[in-house]
């Protein structure tokens, strides 16, 4: 049983969602486990399958794949959480699996940007070596309700072994 959420939480999905006036979008959602009977080895037991369907003015599509830990989408939600307090450049959120990363960027107008990158299995066509980026302007998109929906997803797949 999921603890910390109420009855209507635990069947309600809450997706990770990004979305920029050009239209441009970007979604996260935990599918579940890759290894859901594996409970007792550090590595296997917390690795989850994600969900992303992006969309821009150049292509969308969706991908699934065993793209992040529960420790690090953790990582994200409190990085998310922090880029409005970080005075200077919060940086990055990169992750063991090479095919997302997030990026904090400002331009030289003053106007900051989180730039999303789908490489490899993530990109738009699964292939090794790829890079895709969605930049999605800070002052559209609501970085802490992002954090809050993946937390909450979270709570459905809680880390098994620490």
């Amino acid at each position: 049983m999921v603890t910390g959420l109420n009855t209507n939480q635990r069947n309600r999905i809450f997706i990770m969602k990004l979305k920029s006036s050009n239209g441009s979008s970007f979604q996260l959602k935990i599918i579940g486990y890759e290894f859901p009977d594996i409970k007792d080895d550090y590595d296997d037991s917390n690795w989850l399958m994600i969900q992303i369907d992006v969309t821009s003015n150049e292509n969308a599509w969706h991908a699934n794949f065993p793209a992040l830990t529960t420790f690090e989408v953790e990582e994200l939600a409190n990085w998310l959480s922090s880029i409005d307090s970080i005075k200077d450049d919060p940086g990055r959120r990169g992750f063991i699996e090479l095919c997302l990363d997030f990026q904090f960027s400002t331009r030289t107008d003053g106007q900051q940007f989180l730039n999303v990158f789908c490489m490899n299995e993530m990109s738009p066509n699964g292939q090794p070596g790829n890079i895709f980026e969605t930049k999605f302007p800070v002052s559209e998109i609501n970085l802490s309700q992002a954090a809050k929906d993946l937390r909450l997803e979270l709570q459905k797949f809680p880390q098994r072994v620490f």
